[in-house]
């Protein structure tokens, strides 16, 4: 799956970009470059920031990964869920869940003169993990 998703970009395959690729697809958990680097450089110990982020710069442009920016977090996340699609983070434990909520009725649509092409939105709350501790 990597492979084809690399081969389809025609994006060189290197180890480096196979482990962050991978890691970003398996976690569904919208990692931060610097999460990303911790995790990566326990399974390549040379591996440098400056390669994590440059390889997620290549995946982005390559539209393998998405960036996204929660107002009010002071990082970049990134997201293997390319496609148009919303987000939940937990005010509690911080971590950023994909929400399936259909917005596409807003898309190609003229709103008070603008032109609509994209639509990203979160929502902020308690997730369901942190109310089981409440």
């Amino acid at each position: 799956m990597i492979t084809n998703k690399l081969n389809k970009a025609s994006l060189k395959q290197t180890v480096q970009r196979e482990e962050i690729l991978k890691y970003i697809l398996a976690g569904k958990i919208h990692p931060t470059a610097d999460m990303i680097y911790k995790n990566i450089v326990k399974i390549i110990p040379h591996i440098s920031r400056t390669t994590v982020y440059n390889n997620l710069k290549a995946l982005e442009k390559a539209n393998i990964i998405k960036a996204i920016t929660i107002t009010g977090e002071d990082e970049t996340r990134y997201d293997a869920v390319v496609e148009p699609h919303h987000h939940f983070v937990c005010e509690k434990c911080g971590k950023i869940y994909d929400i399936d909520i259909c917005c596409n009725n807003f898309l190609k649509k003229n709103i008070e003169g603008h032109s609509i092409n994209s639509v990203y939105a979160y929502f902020k709350g308690i997730c369901k993990e942190c109310t089981k501790d409440v």
